[in-house]
Parts: structure tokens; C-alpha cells; sequence
């Protein structure tokens, strides 16, 4: 008589990298190991199961790109920028609707000194509670 062996799941199947800026919705499900690209868009109810690129709009069961966010230009300049480590505080009063003159203006400060560093604690999940780490 052959006997089945249960099948052996593991809950660990990999970290998710979700970059900065990111905007997921309710409900979806990511596979572990993927990274979500900064500034990305998840639609709600998505499936995710690769890598999502920089600012992407992804959408449905598998998720799919539906569009890009900005041009690639503009991408590369957020990117460049790294405008999430700067303290709110220091870009508050930046332009925020002109990509080009924000990212300007941001490294103008950065060249007079006044956009110092945000470093928030890290947060991380360990046996289902959110642990702060300094």
C-alpha cells in the first residue's frame, strides 16, 4: 500500500522589498521575493508575483503594468533625487507639482546644507508584532 506524504508549506516564502512611495491597495496578495519599485501603484485586489519596476502602475490577477507613472526621464530624476530622505520639514515648501524644479530646488538645499537627513526607525514584523529597531 503506498502511503501519501503530506505536503510540507512553509509560511516563510521571502521577504518583500517594497521601495519608498509606494501605494498598495487593499486586498492584494504579494509573493515573497519580489520587490515593488519606489513610487509604485498597486491596484486593489492584485495578485502580485514579480517585480514591479519604479514608478508602475500594476493592476490584476497575475498583476500586469497598466502604465508607467511619469516618463523615464522623469523616473530617473525622482530617483536620482532620493527626495524620501530628506526630512518633510526641509521640502515642505518645495514645489511639488513641477517634478524638474522640485528635484532643482531640492538639490540647492542639499548644496547649502538645509535638507538634512530623515531617518525614521525601522519597523519590522517578528512572531506577529511590529518591532521598532533604532
Amino acid at each position: 500500500m503506498n502511503q501519501l506524504e503530506q505536503p510540507k508549506f512553509s509560511r516563510d516564502l521571502g521577504y518583500v522589498d517594497i521601495g519608498h512611495d509606494v501605494w498598495i491597495g487593499g486586498y492584494c496578495v504579494l509573493k515573497g521575493g519580489i520587490r515593488i519599485g519606489t513610487g509604485s501603484v498597486i491596484a486593489a485586489g492584485s495578485v502580485v508575483v514579480k517585480d514591479v519596476p519604479a514608478y508602475t502602475i500594476m493592476g490584476g490577477n497575475p498583476a500586469k503594468p497598466i502604465r508607467p507613472r511619469f516618463d523615464e526621464d522623469t523616473v530617473q530624476l525622482l530617483l536620482k533625487s532620493e527626495w524620501w530622505n530628506v526630512e518633510p520639514q526641509a521640502i515642505r515648501d518645495l514645489p511639488m507639482f513641477d517634478i524638474p524644479a522640485f528635484c532643482s530646488s531640492l538639490g540647492e538645499l542639499r548644496a547649502k546644507g538645509l535638507a538634512p537627513s530623515f531617518n525614521p526607525p525601522l519597523l519590522t514584523l517578528q512572531d506577529g508584532e511590529i518591532v521598532v529597531k533604532n
